[in-house]
């Protein structure tokens, strides 16, 4: 768990510390635009597939005492909070120059 948390936490290190402003990349061409949307959805799609892996195990379940035991899967809220802002992002990005810099 320690290893993973490290390499995950080293790689999104990585990926923030050796990427350009999103000023920049709002401002560029459409094919840069679309290049780093693609990245992100990249980024998207392995954090979805990460999580619904872990769903599939039962160490993520928390039985809560309400009528007679619920099972709350604790992955998919977690799941959404780490993918909705980075979706969110590529439509902002995907919009160009026209769209605020605080939509951001």
């Amino acid at each position: 768990i320690f290893s993973g948390i490290f390499f995950g936490g080293l790689a999104a290190w990585l990926s923030i510390s050796n990427g350009g402003s999103l000023a920049f990349v709002q401002r560029a061409s459409l094919e840069k635009r679309l290049t780093v949307c693609c990245f992100i959805n990249t980024y998207v799609a392995m954090f979805s597939t990460f999580f619904n892996i872990f769903q599939l195990s039962e160490l993520q379940t928390i039985i809560l005492p309400v009528h007679g035991g619920y099972n709350f899967d604790l992955c998919r809220p977690i799941e959404w909070v780490c993918t909705c802002p980075l979706m969110q992002l590529s439509l902002v990005l995907m919009g160009g120059a026209k769209l605020p810099d605080y939509r951001r």
